[in-house]
């Protein structure tokens, strides 16, 4: 628990946060260019970053699937990540398998890591327990990763038995961040189409021993990030208000919490005075104020006063 100290220390940083945007701001608007005008910028001189027109495999790949290199840059060497995510989303998983192997097939580059971080991730999102079949075939464990959570997460929100079932079927290379990766993305997908199964079922894992209950908690915290994608907040407190008093319940409200400080603070404010026990009033607070002032620093500095000031008309 965080102590009373941590408001004030808050109140103070905030209220230097709220000054420094606001002469921000009004600098800004001295030097900020005038709508309808077009600043002139120096030529780039990098011989290196000028769109070559691809030959070879790479060529015959995107030949293939009916797409050039010169529409899917934006800027001379940098792939234009949404039009690639378009196109990938158009492939069928069996032209997603073949692109793969294409792809692995050629040297690195920025054009061809676009497009293959492209194919994973639509593969995975679109054709779960396809990827999953495939992962064998990756020869990039970064990516693979990526697209293996992606894909349980996906296939959890469709059949989370079968994604739990994969999960004990494939324990991945002995590493715990690794598995345990795969198992809140599951968690997360899980929870996103049915939040009470998922909390029942974390609900009832050991925490007989400190590695359990880092796993329940990061579990609870994944069941938090699956229903606040959808925005049930107030769901999330409700569904965690039947754990019993203690840490986890903390740290899964403070979950909550962060994710809600971050989407609609005024809302998680008014959970907090309503709802919050006076012991952890604080240390909630400090989460909604640490989520709140990245979208609005003036809004999170006025509310940490607030807060700072009810704690010592209540003597804390």
């Amino acid at each position: 628990m965080k102590t009373k100290s941590s408001i004030r220390q808050f109140t103070v940083y905030f209220g230097l946060c709220a000054v420094s945007s606001a002469i921000s701001f009004y600098a800004g608007r001295s030097s900020t260019t005038p709508t309808g005008l077009t600043v002139a910028t120096a030529p780039v001189k990098n011989k290196t970053s000028a769109i070559r027109t691809p030959t070879g495999a790479m060529a015959a790949v995107l030949e293939h699937y009916g797409i050039t290199m010169a529409n899917l840059l934006k800027s001379p060497g940098a792939p234009d990540a949404d039009k690639l995510a378009l196109w990938a989303a158009s492939l069928s998983p069996q032209d997603c398998a073949a692109a793969l192997a294409s792809l692995q097939a050629m040297p690195v580059g920025v054009q061809r890591d676009a497009l293959l971080k492209a194919v994973v991730d639509a593969w995975a999102k679109h054709d779960p327990a396809g990827f999953l079949a495939a992962t064998n075939n990756m020869n990039n464990p970064r990516l693979r990763e990526t697209g293996t959570a992606e894909a349980l997460r996906a296939l959890a929100a469709q059949d989370p038995q079968s994604a739990l079932a994969w999960l004990k079927q494939n324990p991945g290379d002995g590493s715990a961040a690794i598995d345990e990766a795969r198992f809140n993305a599951t968690i997360a997908g899980y929870a996103s189409t049915d939040p009470t199964d998922a909390f029942n079922y974390v609900n009832a894992m050991s925490d007989s021993s400190k590695q359990d209950t880092k796993l329940k908690k990061d579990a609870f915290t994944a069941i938090a990030d699956g229903m606040a994608q959808q925005g049930r907040f107030s769901d999330a407190m409700a569904l965690f208000s039947q754990l019993p008093d203690g840490s986890l319940r903390n740290d899964a409200f403070n979950s909550v919490i962060d994710r809600w400080g971050a989407a609609a603070p005024q809302d998680a404010a008014a959970w907090i005075a309503t709802n919050a026990p006076p012991s952890a009033v604080n240390d909630y607070n400090e989460s909604l104020v640490g989520a709140w002032v990245n979208s609005d620093p003036a809004a999170a500095a006025i509310y940490a006063v607030q807060a700072e000031s009810q704690l010592q008309a209540q003597g804390a």
